[in-house]
């Protein structure tokens, strides 16, 4: 089952590799003529820029795999609901859960409304031969022996490409969730700390391997983090362009739809980086709320403070160290968006 399963996915990839050269082979055919279309080159680059970060994003998982098993391996296999409610996450579970169900409504609905501009595109077109993307053949690709399956393999591949685009940060977003679940979990304890004191050596513990993991997701997926931001940036500029140039009703609604996608990336992701964010910022507030002040130990307390020092950093995802990746910076990215 392991090795049916790696067999599919080296298909998988192999098969999104030559669809982008395809892609490419599109672009560089533009580059060279003389009759040079920008519109043309836009919507080229918009799905050349999408399967790219698709395979960026696999590459990141498959070459720290094992990095990743190891942070897995760290972490609990299941938690028990009376401890989650003892620590006050049950709550947060629940509302995430419910956010992970609308997400997957929303995306659902990408695929429905690419399969009904295929079905208005096949009737406006009935009878012509035409492939509905931007995308080049090294040979004559509308003969009549050839046409149906490479346009039928066209179709699917990018059927593929729009259905897994979304999902690719699955990985990141799993381990964002259980890392954001340990600091609610350690911001109770500390909360509670004056009722045991011999759990804060444990507790600082703790805090230290969580601020690593975080470094640690942090080096696995930058490259990752980086190239969503750019490249869903620069194609939504684009899509943008193009919607706002061409009167052709189909480009407008595939580059409406690819713009959203777009934004979602990115609205993802930095909601993602919201919930570590303000999940480590937690453990500040439950150290000021323990009552240290109050407290006689002088070692303990003294420890708390060396505790409340560290933690005016929080823990953060970002783009190679110069923004953080929160709602605030997607705000400030969509209000750039709309000032352009």
């Amino acid at each position: 089952m392991e090795n049916l399963r790696n067999f599919s996915f080296s298909i998988f990839v192999i098969n999104l590799v030559l669809y982008t050269l395809l892609n490419a082979n599109y672009i560089f055919e533009l580059a060279v003529t003389h009759d040079f279309d920008f519109k043309r080159f836009t919507g080229a680059f918009t799905y050349i820029s999408s399967i790219s970060m698709i395979l960026v994003k696999y590459s990141c998982i498959y070459f720290n795999k094992d990095a990743i098993q190891r942070i897995l391996d760290f972490f609990p296999k299941e938690y028990n609901k009376t401890e989650l409610k003892t620590h006050r996450v049950d709550k947060f579970l629940t509302n995430f859960q419910k956010f992970v169900t609308f997400y997957r409504f929303l995306h659902l609905q990408m695929p429905i409304i690419f399969v009904i501009t295929l079905l208005v595109m096949g009737t406006i077109n009935a009878g012509h031969k035409i492939y509905p993307f931007e995308i080049k053949f090294p040979f004559d690709a509308f003969r009549n022996d050839v046409y149906p399956f490479l346009l039928f393999w066209v179709l699917v591949s990018h059927a593929l490409y729009m259905i897994t685009f979304t999902f690719t940060e699955n990985v990141s977003f799993a381990l964002t969730t259980i890392v954001a679940t340990e600091f609610k979990i350690l911001a109770e304890k500390y909360r509670r700390i004056k009722e045991n004191p011999e759990n804060i050596i444990n507790c600082i513990k703790r805090q230290n391997e969580l601020y690593d993991i975080v470094e640690k997701i942090q080096k696995i997926f930058s490259i990752s983090f980086f190239t969503n931001f750019l490249l869903s940036s620069i194609s939504i500029c684009f899509a943008a362009f193009i919607c706002s140039i061409s009167p052709d009703p189909i480009a407008l609604i595939f580059n409406s739809v690819f713009s959203l996608i777009s934004m979602l990336q990115i609205f993802i992701q930095c909601f993602f980086g919201q919930i570590l964010y303000d999940a480590s910022g937690n453990l500040n507030d439950s150290v000021y709320e323990c009552g240290w002040e109050e407290i006689n130990d002088k070692k303990l307390k003294r420890l708390l403070r060396f505790v409340i020092m560290r933690l005016q950093k929080r823990a953060s995802f970002s783009l190679f160290g110069f923004w953080k990746i929160n709602l605030e910076q997607f705000q400030s990215v969509s209000f750039d968006y709309w000032k352009n």
